[in-house]
């Protein structure tokens, strides 16, 4: 599996995605991608074929492109100021933050859900991070630099590619 993640600056979030994409369907395909039978199911969430699956996210400062042979869910963000509100929007009740973050919780929670293919659609209090952490194959790609998880179908040997833009 490999996590592709590009800094930003001043490039079009799409057309950076797009490269990422061709670069990676290229390396484990050995072919050219055609982004125009890129699809999205009722959530969202884009699919190409059943040998090349894919989840893209982005923050203010980077984006990440996961890619596998079996279904894959990321999140990235980066610190920033919390809404206290937040906590009770998102955690189930006595639901512990990680790490002592509440972003990571929301990453996780969020790449799970983008994982399973319904993306913001579940109402995060209905999901525990302690049963995702359980249950699913989670990595986590924190750095200091932005909060960032993993979540695939099988125990991930992943590695991180550092993608620059042409």
């Amino acid at each position: 599996m490999r996590v592709y993640i590009a800094n930003i600056k001043d490039n079009n979030k799409k057309d950076l995605s797009n490269q990422i994409l061709e670069h990676a369907y290229n390396d484990m395909c050995g072919k050219k991608i055609d982004v125009t039978k890129i699809h999205k199911n009722q959530y969202g969430k884009p699919y190409y074929d059943n040998k090349f699956f894919y989840n893209i996210s982005h923050s203010k400062n980077y984006i990440c492109v996961a890619v596998d042979k079996d279904e894959v869910g990321i999140d990235i963000e980066e610190p920033r100021y919390i809404n206290s509100d937040l906590p009770k929007r998102i955690l189930k009740s006595n639901e512990k933050i990680i790490g002592g973050n509440i972003l990571n919780n929301w990453v996780l929670k969020e790449a799970y859900t983008k994982y399973l293919g319904v993306g913001l659609y579940i109402d995060f209090r209905n999901i525990s991070t302690d049963s995702i952490i359980k249950s699913e194959n989670v990595t986590n790609l924190s750095t200091r630099y932005y909060y960032c998880f993993l979540v695939s179908k099988k125990p991930a040997n992943v590695e991180i590619v550092h993608f620059n833009p042409q």
